[in-house]
């Protein structure tokens, strides 16, 4: 990393989930701050000519909304949620006003992710080609050192293996307890203890196999059992147990 800017060069700006006013922080108050007490400083919104497609992704582990602006950032969303480190994540969740000599800076990260055991991780979501701008270089060098501060992560994400994105993008349909999962679910987790098979030979044991495939879908949400997300999901795909706990 470059020459470091001191922390008082830095400051922050989030939305309180409390007060609805905006407070402002030291990098290093950051350390003790948490998404109950955040808000989105922006939402996203439409507007004429826009070429991003905004939506709602359904984020399962807080079972709440969270509006995205563009496949990537809904690429991200499902991968927070599929990921089982993760608590809860807050889009947009600060503003971040920076120094450098005569000239400031503001930057909004894009998500704010709480995670089990680990610290705060701060994300950044942009395609391959905005990365090295020298806007967006500048941005992610002082995102970096307030989190440094503060005791966070920070990464920059963009588009993954095209596989990975169809392959998460099929199994989040699925993140909702299907039809007959209660009574499904033993019989398919059972089968992979004896040995990892086949998708094709898991719905197959089943007279009515359309009723299980979802089932084994969601399965593979929950990471209960396992599959390469690095290859294309096909009948053919090898599916194992994971150990995790069925109630966990």
């Amino acid at each position: 990393m470059e020459q470091e800017i001191p922390p008082e060069n830095f400051v922050l700006s989030y939305l309180s989930s409390e007060s609805l006013q905006i407070e402002t922080i030291t990098a290093f108050d950051l350390a003790d701050l948490s998404t109950a007490r955040m808000k989105p400083v922006r939402i996203p919104r439409n507007f004429r000519g826009q070429k991003h497609k905004l939506g709602y992704y359904w984020f399962s582990k807080s079972r709440i909304h969270i509006k995205y602006e563009s496949r990537l950032e809904l690429f991200a969303y499902q991968l927070l949620d599929f990921d089982p480190n993760v608590r809860k994540i807050l889009p947009q969740p600060l503003v971040i006003n920076f120094f450098d000599g005569d000239r400031e800076y503001h930057h909004i990260p894009d998500i704010l992710c709480e995670r089990k055991d680990l610290p705060n991780l701060l994300i950044d979501v942009k395609p391959k080609k905005f990365v090295t701008t020298e806007r967006n270089q500048i941005a992610f060098k002082f995102t970096e050192m307030t989190c440094s501060y503060a005791g966070w992560d920070y990464e920059v994400w963009s588009e993954p293996r095209r596989s990975l994105y169809y392959n998460l993008r099929l199994l989040a349909s699925y993140r909702r307890p299907p039809i007959y999962c209660d009574l499904i679910t033993p019989k398919l987790v059972s089968h992979c203890q004896e040995q990892a098979r086949s998708i094709e030979d898991l719905i197959g044991a089943f007279d009515k196999p359309y009723f299980a495939r979802p089932v084994l879908f969601h399965l593979l949400w929950k990471q209960i059992l396992t599959i390469n997300l690095q290859d294309p999901i096909q009948d053919t795909s090898i599916v194992s147990y994971s150990r995790h706990d069925l109630h966990g």
